[in-house]
């Protein structure tokens, strides 16, 4: 078992621990304001602190999440019950659900089938092969996480890469390489941002707007995914664009012409407990997609919660968390054992389920001290600003912090903020929330941004300018899309 250093008093991270509580204890102590509420204060100075400990990752992002459950009573902001029930709020449910029905599509080799039956049908040139990855990776990033889905499919990719440079690039630093591995993280990364349950900020911000709105159910599986689709469909079109015209306009190499489907062929048949799996994750789903309400024009047709009389019973969370009682259920008929047991899902990231909770505490915090009316008021002078100047100004700046820091974090730290701006704006609040949400998640020139871009760039084909070269268009692409959709779609 290997031990963490104890911090050396000369080192960076020394001094990076020690900025949150100093900035803390200054603002406590040093600023008032808003004279009468000391509260308003009180708060201001956790999220200062929580804030600075999450971008700057002193001690990991967990960690820090304790801050709010300690420092929210002891200032009188909530009270301990209160803050704790915030660790557990139903969409964790939603985000374990996921996660587990993503174990079982990895321990049954789900995966695999799906990149190599998309694959083998998109061709063998480089051009194609970038179509067949990326389109791969969207896919299953859209239901296991981004981080997973490079992690599954990396090594395939390196496979190819060496069929098809063969001799070439002696240093390492091939366009195909260069190519197929930035399409893989950042199809990933698009992938994740179409579904509630691709990424950790949808889900965050699925929560939180029905903490803020309570009853409204405008929200929900399907209608995210309607809106979010559409934006990363042609995000994805325009970044295959940009990484075909950077590395590919030249080069004519080529896999055997049955390499995919060969590949494919070596799985053998689909047995029993992987169509186990497949249909329960198709099940899931539907049933998340028919759950709601939906309204055609004057028409509203009855989702299946209000047929069975339900209603606001059910919630996407349940629905796959039966969806994995029945895997865990099932027994298996190619091992002893069931389709999935709890050994299978001990990677299950619970320090994603304390950072979601810390969120919650803190936007929880925001409501009870008043810092939301307080940053209202301040920021009432963007009334006169129009809304797609808005919201492409959050979006530099949002992108810009999500280079460097978590994006969880970044929603976390930013959705409050958006709230008390809708109050002061003519503009659906909903909108500059799920903008927000989005921009988050545009992390594609650094190679620290997000998990894939680190993987991928751990290969060594990649060079730190190169992913900032080409991630700078897909940021702009990003930014730009997703504040035409929501401005036409809200505005």
């Amino acid at each position: 078992m290997t031990r963490t250093p104890i911090p050396d008093l000369h080192s960076h991270q020394w001094w990076l621990l020690l900025i949150g509580p100093l900035a803390f204890l200054a603002i406590l102590y040093g600023l008032d304001l808003e004279p009468g509420h000391p509260e308003v204060t009180r708060m201001a100075a956790i999220t200062v602190w929580v804030a600075i400990w999450w971008f700057t990752e002193p001690v990991d992002l967990a960690v820090t999440s304790f801050l709010p459950f300690v420092l929210m009573p002891v200032l009188g902001i909530a009270s301990p019950g209160d803050t704790a029930a915030q660790y557990m709020d139903p969409i964790i449910f939603l985000f374990l659900g996921g996660f587990i029905l993503a174990f079982a599509m990895e321990k049954w080799q789900l995966h695999t089938r799906l990149a190599l039956g998309i694959l083998s049908r998109t061709g063998s040139a480089p051009t194609r092969i970038l179509v067949g990855v990326m389109v791969a990776a969207f896919f299953l990033s859209m239901w296991v996480s981004n981080t997973a889905t490079v992690l599954m499919l990396v090594p395939a990719v390196l496979s190819i890469i060496d069929h098809l440079r063969g001799d070439q690039a002696s240093d390492g630093r091939h366009p195909v390489a260069i190519a197929l591995l930035l399409g893989l993280a950042y199809a990933a990364t698009m992938g994740g941002m179409s579904t509630l349950v691709g990424t950790p900020p949808n889900m965050y911000f699925y929560s939180f707007y029905q903490r803020t709105f309570p009853g409204d159910a405008s929200v929900s599986f399907a209608s995210f995914f309607l809106l979010a689709i559409g934006i990363t469909l042609l995000l994805g079109l325009g970044t295959y664009a940009v990484i075909r015209w950077r590395y590919l306009r030249n080069h004519q190499g080529t896999l055997p012409k049955h390499y995919f489907r060969d590949a494919y062929r070596q799985l053998g048949r689909i047995n029993r407990d992987q169509r186990v799996v497949i249909l329960m994750f198709i099940l899931t789903v539907l049933a998340w997609f028919t759950r709601p309400d939906f309204a055609l024009g004057d028409r509203t047709i009855p989702g299946w919660a209000t047929l069975t009389g339900l209603g606001s019973r059910v919630n996407d969370g349940m629905v796959v968390i039966v969806a994995c009682l029945i895997l865990f259920m099932i027994p298996a008929r190619t091992e002893p054992r069931r389709i999935l047991e709890w050994r299978d899902v001990h990677r299950l990231p619970f320090g994603i389920v304390l950072l979601f909770g810390s969120g919650f505490a803190l936007a929880m915090g925001f409501s009870n001290a008043g810092l939301s009316d307080w940053l209202a008021a301040r920021l009432a002078g963007l009334q006169a600003v129009h809304p797609l100047v808005l919201l492409l100004v959050a979006g530099v700046i949002i992108t810009v912090i999500s280079e460097f820091a978590s994006n969880i974090a970044c929603v976390q730290m930013v959705l409050p903020v958006m709230v008390a701006i809708g109050a002061e704006t003519t503009f659906p609040v909903k909108g500059l929330m799920l903008a927000t949400t989005l921009f988050a998640s545009l992390g594609f020139m650094m190679p620290v941004a997000t998990a894939p871009n680190t993987i991928v760039f751990g290969s060594g084909f990649i060079r730190t300018r190169e992913m900032i070269r080409t991630g700078f268009w897909i940021n702009l692409i990003g930014i730009i899309l997703i504040s035409l959709v929501v401005w036409l779609s809200f505005g």
